[in-house]
């Protein structure tokens, strides 16, 4: 479906819930690769992230290419490089808080909506999406692939 480069805006976190942190969020990007090359991709991030340290992604895109536009409903899981120890949420809170330098992977799924001739079979796919988001940073580097439509099937 698309492969996309982008950047996380600001972290905006709403307060300390009893499932973590949330966070309301944005970003955008350029897609690089697949049948949307050249388009662009952007939506809110409504993230939580847990006293665990995994992240709780809910990011509903909008891709837009030539007359083109596909909503996504991104949902799935944030996960820090093995050994890294995120500190307590409370001091995730602390102003002036900065998470690490790292890549963090992305591991989602996603239903797609479109009226665009000639894509319509995503309004019945399954897409995984993966890839990597710097929380230091804000760098994105994901990519969405169908794993079933029942076009496809025999």
């Amino acid at each position: 479906v698309y492969r996309f480069r982008g950047q996380l805006g600001e972290l905006n976190p709403v307060g300390l819930f009893d499932e973590g942190i949330r966070f309301f969020n944005q970003f955008e990007g350029d897609i690089v690769d697949g049948p949307f090359a050249g388009g662009r991709i952007s939506g809110p991030d409504f993230f939580v992230l847990r006293p665990s340290g995994v992240g709780e992604i809910h990011a509903p895109e909008l891709i837009e290419f030539e007359d083109h536009r596909v909503v996504l409903d991104v949902r799935g899981y944030l996960v820090g490089p093995a050994g890294l120890t995120m500190p307590p949420l409370d001091v995730v809170l602390t102003p002036g808080f900065e998470f690490p330098d790292v890549e963090f992977r992305v591991t989602a799924s996603a239903l797609a909506a479109t009226t665009s001739p000639g894509f319509d079979h995503l309004n019945a796919a399954v897409i995984a999406v993966e890839g990597t988001v710097n929380m230091g940073t804000g760098a994105m580097d994901v990519t969405a692939r169908v794993l079933d439509a029942p076009a496809a099937r025999p």
